[in-house]
């Protein structure tokens, strides 16, 4: 059974430099947070590293250092360390996809 939260991403750019993403999250249970359009005004932006860098660094440590930055989503509900919650499996999704294959996703989701 679904607990009604989610998020998701799409690529708006790519570029030798960096890859840019909108995203969005969502929690049905709370109306201020529903999102049913899924307004997309959040951004996650990698910088391209070599692969060897993104494959070995672990996530954490690409957040710290600026490899990837994050504009919260205005409807971020739960924030930890000053980034949304909901934008972190979204990391995850894309960077096990570049690992994978060396592409960047052109879009992907979570849901709970």
């Amino acid at each position: 059974m679904s607990k009604g939260i989610g998020s998701g991403c799409t690529k708006l750019h790519e570029d030798e430099n960096e890859v840019v993403y909108s995203y969005y999250c969502y929690d049905l249970n709370v109306p201020e947070h529903r999102n049913e359009e899924r307004i997309a005004d959040g951004q996650i932006i990698f910088k391209k590293e070599p692969h060897e860098v993104l494959s070995a660094t672990h996530m954490a440590e690409l957040l710290k250092n600026g490899t990837i930055t994050i504009k919260n989503s205005s409807n971020a509900w739960t924030v930890l360390d000053g980034t949304d919650y909901m934008v972190l499996p979204l990391c995850l999704r894309i960077l096990k996809g570049y690992q994978e294959d060396g592409q960047f996703l052109g879009k992907c989701s979570h849901e709970v």
